[in-house]
């Protein structure tokens, strides 16, 4: 499930939603990997953090939705198409 999750480099000029993450409580870096999760693509996280938390949990850290493998492939495409918009 973790590999078919949408990743992408942080940048502050695509991901202005938040500057940290909301797991370890630390800031998110230029070029660093983040995960956006299939309830919404406002709910990201370091790699790592949201790896070791579904080690334990199976659902959003923020809003608690369970993460299914059928969401993330469905929204993948969709976050895609937003952040090209957000690039171009």
């Amino acid at each position: 499930m973790l590999d078919e999750m949408f990743k992408i480099k942080w940048s502050p000029k695509s991901w202005t939603y938040q500057d940290e993450c909301c797991i370890c409580l630390g800031e998110f870096k230029p070029k660093q990997s983040v995960v956006a999760l299939p309830c919404d693509i406002k709910h990201y996280f370091h790699q790592n953090c949201i790896e070791n938390w579904f080690n334990y949990h199976t659902a959003c850290p923020f809003c608690k939705k369970d993460v299914t493998i059928e969401e993330i492939r469905k929204t993948k495409a969709d976050y895609e198409q937003k952040l090209k918009a957000v690039w171009d």
